[in-house]
C-alpha cells in the first residue's frame, strides 16, 4: 500500500510504526532523551500503542502516509468536547499533534497530504476551528500555509 492511512484499531500492523514515530516526536521534535529519564523505552512504546487503542475513533483520529508498507509520516487529530455555544452547536474542539516524518522522507509532500486527510475529518465531523502549538520554524510555516494564524492566548499551568 501506498498512501494517506487513517489508522482504525484493526491496522495493528501500522500501530508500532505509529508508536515508534510518536516516540521519535519527542525525542527529535521536543528534544526529550528517554534514556536520561531512565524510562524503558519498550514501557514508553506499549504506554503510546495503549492509549492509540483506548482512544482512536473516539476523540484521537490518527493519519499516516504509507510508503513501501511502512508509516513515514503521520499527523493526529484530538477531539475536545466542551460546552456548545451559538458558533460551536457541537462543541467540539481540534487540536492537531504528533505531527512528524522520517527524516529521509521529509520535503516530499508526505506531511501535506496527512494535514490535508486530517482537515478533511474535522469537517466531515464538522470541528469549527484547529489548533496546533509548535516551535518549530519549518512547522510553523507549513502550518502558516495551511492557514493557522498565531495566537498569543494560550496559557499553560505545569501540575
Amino acid at each position: 500500500m501506498e498512501g494517506i492511512l487513517e489508522l482504525k484499531k484493526e491496522d495493528a500492523k501500522y500501530l508500532s510504526q505509529v508508536a515508534e514515530l510518536r516516540y521519535l516526536v519527542q525525542y527529535e521534535e521536543e528534544g526529550v532523551d528517554v534514556a536520561q529519564l531512565e524510562l524503558d523505552k519498550d514501557v514508553l512504546l506499549q504506554n503510546i500503542k495503549d492509549y492509540i487503542n483506548r482512544h482512536i475513533g473516539n476523540d484521537l483520529y490518527v493519519f499516516a502516509y504509507i510508503k513501501d508498507d511502512e508509516a513515514v509520516s503521520i499527523a493526529s487529530l484530538i477531539i475536545h468536547g466542551y460546552y456548545p455555544d451559538y458558533k460551536n452547536l457541537k462543541g467540539l474542539k481540534g487540536t492537531v499533534s504528533h505531527v512528524f516524518t522520517r527524516e529521509n522522507h521529509r520535503r516530499k509532500g508526505y506531511q501535506k497530504q496527512v494535514l490535508e486527510a486530517l482537515i478533511s475529518k474535522a469537517k466531515e465531523l464538522e470541528i469549527p476551528a484547529l489548533r496546533v502549538n509548535s516551535n518549530n520554524p519549518v512547522a510553523v510555516e507549513m502550518y502558516q500555509k495551511f492557514g493557522f494564524k498565531k495566537s498569543n492566548n494560550n496559557y499553560k499551568r505545569s501540575l
